[in-house]
C-alpha cells in the first residue's frame, strides 16, 4: 500500500531522518524500534504527512506519489493515527471523541451532536473491544492515561482504516491490556487485511507479534528483518551508543 523513497527530515541543525527507504508492502504488521530520538515518531508522522519531509517521496499503489491535496486527503481517509500524546478533546466524552474519528463523513460539524444511531453503535462496539464500553459517557479529563490510550485505539478501529500508524500505543497499558490490544491488532491484519506500523520501546513484544522489525538509529535504518532472523548482536548494535 505504501513505501517511502529516500526520505530525509531535518529540523534546523538536527537530522531526524537520513535517506530512509522502506517498502511496507512487504509486511502486514511492522514494528519500529530504537532509542529515543532514533526517528521512529518522525517516520510515523511523515507516513501520515503530518510532517512534510525535507526530501524524498511517499508512494502508494492507489495514488502514486503523495504530492497534492486531493490524493493526500483520500489517503488520509484510509489511514488512522494513534498518537503518543493521545490528541483527544478533553471537554468531550469518550464516545464523542470516537465519533470524531470519522467526522469527514458528515456534512456539517453540527453533526457532532446528532450522529446517526448506527454510527454510535459502531463506536460502542469499538469501545467494547478495548474494554471501555461502560465508560463511554465519561469525559477525557475523568479517565487515566492508560484508558486514554485505549480510547485512541478504539477511535482508530472505528475509522475502519486500511493503514494504522501507532506511536507507542501500549506504553501506558498494563500487561493484560497490552496483550489484549496487540492480539486485536494481530487479528486486524489477518482478518481485515489492515496494515499496521507501530513504534515500540519493548522489542521483545515486537518479536512476538510483528512480521517485520525495523531498527532505526540516528535517523537511519540499521536493519529490517523478520523476527526469526533478528540476532542479539543486532539488538546490541541498535541500543548500545
Amino acid at each position: 500500500m505504501i513505501k517511502i523513497d529516500n526520505i530525509s527530515l531535518r529540523y534546523k541543525d538536527f537530522q531526524a531522518l537520513d535517506k530512509v527507504t522502506l517498502d511496507f508492502n512487504e509486511s502486514k504488521f511492522s514494528c519500529l524500534i530504537g532509542l529515543s530520538g532514533a526517528g521512529k515518531t518522525s517516520l510515523l508522522r511523515i507516513l501520515n504527512l503530518l510532517v512534510k519531509p525535507t526530501s524524498g517521496n511517499l508512494i502508494t499503489k492507489e495514488y502514486g506519489v503523495l504530492n497534492n491535496k486531493k490524493n493526500i486527503s483520500e489517503y488520509r481517509k484510509q489511514t488512522a493515527m494513534i498518537f503518543q500524546n493521545n490528541n483527544l478533546i478533553p471537554r468531550f466524552n469518550i464516545l464523542d471523541n470516537i465519533l470524531l474519528g470519522r467526522i469527514y463523513k458528515f456534512k456539517t460539524f453540527e453533526s457532532l451532536f446528532s450522529f446517526p444511531k448506527s454510527e454510535k453503535i459502531k463506536a460502542m462496539e469499538c469501545l467494547e473491544k478495548v474494554g471501555l464500553l461502560n465508560k463511554s459517557q465519561k469525559k477525557i479529563t475523568e479517565i487515566s492515561g492508560g484508558e486514554k490510550q485505549r480510547v485512541c485505539i478504539a477511535r482508530a478501529l472505528y475509522q475502519k482504516p486500511r493503514l494504522i500508524l501507532a506511536d507507542e500505543p501500549i506504553s501506558q497499558l498494563d500487561p493484560k491490556n497490552t496483550n489484549k490490544v496487540l492480539e486485536l491488532f494481530d487479528a486486524l491484519t489477518k482478518e481485515n487485511n489492515t496494515k499496521i506500523i507501530m513504534s515500540l520501546h519493548q522489542p521483545k513484544i515486537g518479536l512476538e507479534f510483528c512480521d517485520k522489525i525495523i531498527g532505526l538509529k540516528k535517523g537511519k535504518v540499521l536493519f529490517k528483518y523478520s523476527g526469526k532472523n533478528l540476532t542479539q548482536k543486532k539488538f546490541n548494535d541498535l541500543y548500545i551508543q
